[in-house]
């Protein structure tokens, strides 16, 4: 741990380092009384395109020479950076042994994120395509707080969300909505302090099973491999132990942060064809042409963000 948290020391010296460069617009969302930021890259990723093509289908596996900070396993997670960061300090936890991304996080990430958290870090984490994944193997993201070194850009716009609806001491330590999303699957648990890791993992697993997504399926190793596709799931009597994988039935986007967790079941990754993964759900977004950044300040930032969660069901 102690090599992690001197490599992001490091990184946080020398912030405004991006691999993608971006115009920064602030958004008012009038409907929920919100600032946000929304970040338009000026150059087309396909640079980042032909990058993710040329490189193995497992290319967190072995990554570049450059993005090596902290290789040595802690907790069976490694430190890389992040070459197509739009934020100043973006980093990935990554497995040092292949684990599937859609397989279920463990006390021992928690571990890992816990005293991140305490020396101002965000963890996200894209559980599945819809999520806005874009690498098989398991790795979580790591963002410095605040966002950006400009300080007119440093919004949190969930954050303060969450700040103006559960302040009431009675609504901490437990799962709730909020009512930007209402009507969308989601949960967020706001704290005073920083848990311990048990208590964040509990609180992972609470969020997990309000939202009904805690549900797993087994599905076959091979069939699983290096892909994103779900395989189906199989019947357990008819295969071994070592060749099944217990995985996600659903996509979901979680957010840690020192004050809240929280998580959003996706039923899109293009909410009105923008492009959300989970640290979008920070209430930041990033778009890819003055077409998209018009939607957003037309429809709101928040209505984007709730287009990209599932429908809760009807009360009966």
């Amino acid at each position: 741990m102690d090599a992690m948290l001197a490599a992001i020391a490091s990184l946080r010296g020398r912030r405004g380092d991006r691999g993608i460069r971006t115009d920064t617009v602030v958004v008012q969302d009038r409907v929920q009384g919100l600032t946000t930021v929304v970040l338009r890259r000026r150059d087309a990723l396909e640079s980042k395109a032909r990058s993710l093509e040329s490189q193995v289908q497992d290319a967190l596996g072995a990554p570049d020479p450059a993005d090596q900070l902290v290789m040595t396993p802690y907790n069976k997670l490694i430190l890389i950076r992040n070459r197509f960061n739009i934020m100043d300090v973006h980093l990935l936890l990554c497995a040092a042994e292949f684990i599937h991304q859609l397989q279920p996080l463990e006390l021992s990430d928690m571990e890992v994120v816990q005293p991140l958290l305490e020396h101002g870090m965000l963890a996200a984490y894209n559980a599945g395509k819809l999520s806005g994944a874009s690498q098989p193997r398991k790795h979580i993201q790591l963002i410095g707080l605040p966002f950006f070194s400009d300080d007119k850009q440093n919004v949190f716009p969930l954050s303060d969300l969450i700040d103006r609806e559960l302040s009431d001491p009675d609504k901490q330590d437990r799962p709730a909505r909020l009512s930007a999303f209402a009507g969308r699957n989601h949960g967020v648990i706001r704290f005073t302090k920083i848990p311990s890791p048990e208590k964040l993992y509990a609180h992972y697993v609470n969020l997990l099973e309000y939202c009904n997504a805690n549900d797993l399926v087994a599905v076959s190793r091979r069939d699983l491999d290096l892909s994103f596709d779900r395989p189906s799931p199989v019947t357990t009597e008819y295969i071994s132990n070592e060749c099944l994988v217990h995985v996600y039935r659903r996509d979901f986007s979680l957010l840690i942060t020192d004050r809240f967790i929280f998580i959003g079941v996706r039923g899109t990754d293009k909410p009105f064809g923008i492009g959300c993964n989970s640290i979008s759900y920070t209430g930041n977004l990033f778009v890819g042409s003055e077409d998209q950044e018009r939607i957003i300040i037309e429809v709101g930032p928040f209505a984007v963000l709730a287009a990209g969660l599932e429908e809760l069901p009807p009360k009966k």
